[in-house]
C-alpha cells in the first residue's frame, strides 16, 4: 500500500493505521526494546488530537514520541515517493510550519530542528563528513 501510486481507500487508510498498535505489540516483550515503545506506538499523534491511534493531545504526547514525529514527518516530505518527488529542505519545512500552526506539531521542537538542520549542509554526502570529522 504505501508503494501506491494514487490516495488509500479508506480500507486501506484503516489498515495503514494499525501499524502503531501492531509495532508496540511486537515490541512489548523485548526488554531492550521498551525505551521505543511511546515513539512506535504515539508518532503519529497530533497536538491537537487529531491523530492516531488514541487522539492523544499536547503533553499527553510522550516527547520521544514529538521529537521523533518531525524527524519522521521530514524524512517523508524530502524522500522522493511514487506519487511526488522529493521536497527540498525548505520546501519541507515550511509544509511543517504551517501544519505546526494548525496545531499537529510541537513548534518548538521544530523551531529546534529547523536550528540544527541550519548547521548541516543539505546535501546527505557532506553531512556523512561533517558529522564524521573531529569536532
Amino acid at each position: 500500500m504505501l508503494l501506491k501510486p494514487s490516495r488509500l481507500t479508506p480500507d486501506e487508510m484503516a489498515e495503514i493505521q494499525k501499524h502503531p498498535v501492531v509495532g508496540r505489540e511486537l515490541l512489548s516483550g523485548m526488554k531492550t526494546l521498551s525505551f521505543a515503545l511511546d515513539v512506535v506506538y504515539g508518532h503519529h499523534e497530533r497536538l491537537d488530537g487529531s491523530g492516531y491511534p488514541e487522539g492523544l493531545t499536547g503533553e499527553s504526547i510522550p516527547l520521544t514520541a514529538r521529537v521523533t514525529t518531525i524527524a519522521d514527518i521530514f524524512d517523508a516530505l524530502t524522500t522522493a515517493r511514487v506519487y511526488r518527488a522529493a521536497l527540498t529542505r525548505t520546501e519541507a519545512l515550511a509544509i511543517m510550519a504551517e501544519e505546526a500552526r494548525r496545531g499537529w506539531w510541537d513548534m518548538r521542537l521544530l523551531d529546534t530542528f529547523r536550528g540544527v538542520l541550519e548547521r548541516l549542509p543539505e546535501d546527505v554526502s557532506l553531512v556523512t563528513e561533517a558529522l564524521a570529522a573531529p569536532p
